[in-house]
C-alpha cells in the first residue's frame, strides 16, 4: 500500500507539471495574438485576461466543492478536455471576437482542474507531511511554467498557431494519468494525525484562520500583479524595446525561476509557518520588484525586479495553499478559494491597468497601480495582525475568570 501511495503522488506531481506546461505554452501566445494579429489595445488586452480570470474565479468555487462530494477524478478529467478543445479552436481563431469566447472556455477548463488536484495532494496526509506534499507540487508546477513559458515564446516566433497544436498535445497526455493516479471514489478526510513535534506556538485556531485571510488577501495581489506581468510585458516590449517574444519568455522565467527556489527552501525549511514578518517582508521584496517594472528600460534591472517578485510570490503563494490545505475538511473547497482569490486579482488588475495604461499611454502604468495596491494590502494584513495581537491578553484573561 505504501509503494502504491507514493506513486499516486508522484504521478500528480506529473500530472501538475505537464499540463502548466500546456497552459504556459498557449496562455503566453494568447496576448501576442491579441496584439500582433488582431491589433487589440491595451485595454482589451486587460478585459481579455479579465474576462478569463472571472471565469476561472467562478469555475475554482465551484469545482472544489463538487470535487468534494463526488471525487476529483472526474472533475479534472472534465476541464482538461475542455480546456484542450478551447487551445485547439485557438489555433485557427479567425476573429478577436472568437478569442474572447474561447479564453472563457479555457479557464472553465482549468478551473475544474487545479482545485481538485491539490485537494487531491492533500488527501489522506497527516499534518507534518503537509509542507512537503505542497512544496513538491508547487516545485512541480513552478518549474514547468519556465519550460512552458520559453517554448511558447520560442513555437510564437516559429508559427502564431503553433504553440496551440503543442498545448493541445501536451494537455491529452495527461488525460490517463489522471485515470490512473486518482480514485474514483469520494475523498475520505485524514486521520487528526498531530503537527510535526515543533509547531509554531501561536498557531492555535484563531491564528490558523487569521493568517489563512491574510494568506488569501496576499494571493488575490499576488495574482493580480502576475497576471498583469503575463498581459502586458511581452505585447509591449517586443514593440517598444524590439525584443523577441523568446527574449520576452525569458526574462518573465525569471519570475519563476525564484520561485522554484524559494519553494524548495520552504518545503524543508519550516520556520516560516505563522510567522508574521516573514510574511509582511516577502510581500514588501514583491512590492519592490512591481515598482522596477515601472521604472525600467533595460534587461539587468528588469531581470532583478523579475526575481524580486518571483521571491515574493513563492512565500506568497505557498502560504496560502498551505493554510488553504492545513485543514482536515473542506480542502477541495478551501483550495478553490485559493484559487478564486488568486484568479480574481488577476481579473481585476489586468482590466483596470489596461484602462491606465490606455489614458496614460504607457503600457508600464499597471505595474505601479500593482505595486500600490501591494502596499495598501501590507497596511491591511499590519493592522489586522496587530489589532489580533491586542485582543489576545484580553481573550485569555475572560477565559481565566
Amino acid at each position: 500500500m505504501a509503494d502504491f501511495s507514493m506513486n499516486r503522488r508522484t504521478r500528480y506531481y506529473v500530472t501538475a507539471a505537464i499540463m502548466q506546461a500546456a497552459l504556459c505554452i498557449s496562455g503566453f501566445a494568447v496576448p501576442l495574438l491579441a496584439r500582433h494579429i488582431f491589433h487589440a489595445s491595451a485595454r482589451t488586452l486587460g478585459l481579455l485576461a479579465a474576462t478569463g480570470m472571472a471565469t476561472y474565479v467562478l469555475c475554482s468555487l465551484a469545482a472544489g466543492r463538487i470535487s468534494d462530494r463526488i471525487g476529483r477524478r472526474v472533475v479534472m478529467v472534465l476541464g482538461v478536455l475542455v480546456n484542450c478543445a478551447a487551445t485547439a479552436m485557438m489555433g485557427f481563431c479567425p476573429s478577436l471576437g472568437l478569442l474572447f469566447l474561447l479564453v472563457v472556455l479555457w479557464n472553465i477548463g482549468q478551473g475544474m482542474f487545479w482545485p481538485p488536484l491539490e485537494a487531491a495532494i492533500a488527501d489522506d496526509a497527516p499534518r507534518h507531511l503537509l509542507p512537503i506534499r505542497v512544496g513538491i507540487f508547487n516545485i512541480a508546477w513552478c518549474s514547468s511554467v519556465m519550460v512552458g513559458t520559453w517554448l511558447g515564446g520560442r513555437f510564437y516566433d516559429s508559427n502564431v498557431r503553433l504553440p496551440f497544436a503543442w498545448a493541445v498535445i501536451a494537455g491529452m497526455c495527461v488525460v490517463p494519468i489522471i485515470l490512473s493516479a486518482t480514485p474514483g471514489r469520494r475523498p475520505t478526510p485524514a486521520a487528526d494525525v498531530p503537527d510535526d513535534p515543533t509547531p509554531a506556538p501561536e498557531a492555535g485556531p484563531d491564528c490558523r484562520r487569521l493568517f489563512l485571510y491574510m494568506a488569501w488577501g496576499a494571493n488575490f495581489l499576488a495574482g493580480g500583479l502576475y497576471s498583469t506581468i503575463r498581459a502586458f510585458f511581452a505585447p509591449d516590449v517586443t514593440m517598444r524595446l524590439g525584443y523577441s517574444g523568446q527574449q520576452a519568455a525569458i526574462l518573465v522565467g525569471a519570475v519563476q525561476v525564484t520561485q522554484v527556489i524559494v519553494f524548495a527552501l520552504l518545503t524543508f525549511f519550516h520556520g516560516w509557518r505563522y510567522r508574521f514578518w516573514f510574511f509582511a517582508s516577502a510581500q514588501a521584496v514583491m512590492l519592490a520588484g512591481a515598482a522596477g517594472l515601472a521604472l525600467s528600460n533595460s534587461a539587468l534591472p528588469l531581470a532583478l525586479s523579475f526575481f524580486a517578485v518571483g521571491l515574493g510570490e513563492g512565500v506568497v503563494y505557498t502560504s496560502s495553499i498551505y493554510y488553504s490545505l492545513d485543514s482536515l475538511h473542506d480542502r477541495g473547497a478551501k483550495s478553490g478559494l485559493h484559487e478564486a482569490f488568486a484568479a480574481t486579482g488577476a481579473a481585476i488588475a489586468p482590466m483596470i491597468g489596461g484602462w491606465l495604461a490606455t489614458a496614460i499611454g504607457d503600457m508600464r502604468a499597471p505595474y505601479a497601480l500593482c505595486a500600490g495596491l501591494i502596499a495598501i494590502g501590507l497596511a491591511w494584513q499590519g493592522w489586522m495582525y496587530f489589532s489580533a495581537l491586542g485582543r489576545a491578553p484580553a481573550k485569555e484573561a475572560a477565559n481565566a475568570e
